[in-house]
């Protein structure tokens, strides 16, 4: 059968489907089925996805990557596109993941969260499969993944090194319009960045007092930093301060390091 017979079937399908008709039990076993018939579906997409960043397509159609050609046919964000593309491509590597993703056991969240923590650690690939089917949530799916990930390389300045080399500052437009930013690196970096954008915030919030004006905070964050980026008006002021908060076990902190189930985490 071929795609367009499928996709044929499918539209049939839900052009005549009611489900007002169901009863609670037969709409809940509805979703679940919809939702496994949705897992394979994405599960193909992101191979075919895969394929067309390997053929390069994408360069005869004006689009600036593979990554851009696959969100503006799919109606995604580009860094959803990317996580889909890099999943596809490490699932030759990954075959109960991959038997898992065809079949639509898991999600393309769930996979992409196993898949990332398998490539650091193949061993993780059981184990994290294992723990969707005994009903982890995606969060704890996603935690769980990041202390494998965490674990796999324990020496502190090599994590440093890999988070360094992955380090990104990412914009796109969302569906409403509204441009976002997202930004991944060390976390004294970020603390850095923070402490600059925090000194300025306040400096608003002064600023609006006065004028007997009020907004979130987070508002005048977003405010802050367009002002130290493009030099607008307020104070120019540096800082090389940053306040970091962290837990961490007495034991591991005298030793240096965490063993076993110590904690040792930035808040």
């Amino acid at each position: 059968m071929r795609f367009a017979e499928i996709e044929e079937a499918i539209a049939a399908y839900a052009e005549h489907f009611d489900a007002s008709s169901l009863c609670g039990v037969e709409a809940l076993d509805g979703m679940r089925r919809a939702a496994r018939v949705e897992h394979i579906a994405a599960a193909l997409k992101s191979l075919c996805a895969a394929r067309v960043s390997e053929t390069q397509i994408h360069r005869g159609t004006g689009a600036k990557s593979a990554a851009d050609l696959v969100a503006r046919e799919t109606g995604t964000t580009i860094g959803d596109a990317r996580d889909a593309i890099d999943t596809a491509k490490r699932l030759e590597d990954q075959p109960s993941l991959n038997d898992a993703a065809r079949s639509g056991e898991v999600s393309p969240q769930q996979a992409s969260a196993i898949s990332d923590a398998a490539a650091a650690d193949p061993g993780a690939e059981t184990e994290l499969l294992a723990k969707v089917r005994s009903g982890a949530s995606l969060n704890e799916l996603r935690e769980e993944a990041s202390k494998i990930k965490a674990a796999a390389l324990p020496d502190r300045e090599a994590r440093r090194t890999k988070i360094h080399d992955e380090r990104f500052l990412r914009t796109w437009t969302d569906p409403e319009g509204a441009g976002n930013l997202r930004m991944r690196d060390n976390p004294e970096v970020i603390a850095q960045l923070m402490a600059r954008i925090d000194e300025e915030t306040e400096v608003i919030f002064c600023e609006h007092r006065r004028e007997g004006t009020r907004e979130r905070r987070e508002a005048y964050g977003a405010d802050a930093l367009v002002r130290i980026v493009t030099g607008g008006a307020g104070p120019a002021r540096s800082s090389d301060q940053a306040k970091v908060i962290f837990r961490i076990d007495w034991a591991a902190w005298l030793r240096g390091w965490p063993e076993g189930g110590e904690v040792m985490e930035l808040v």
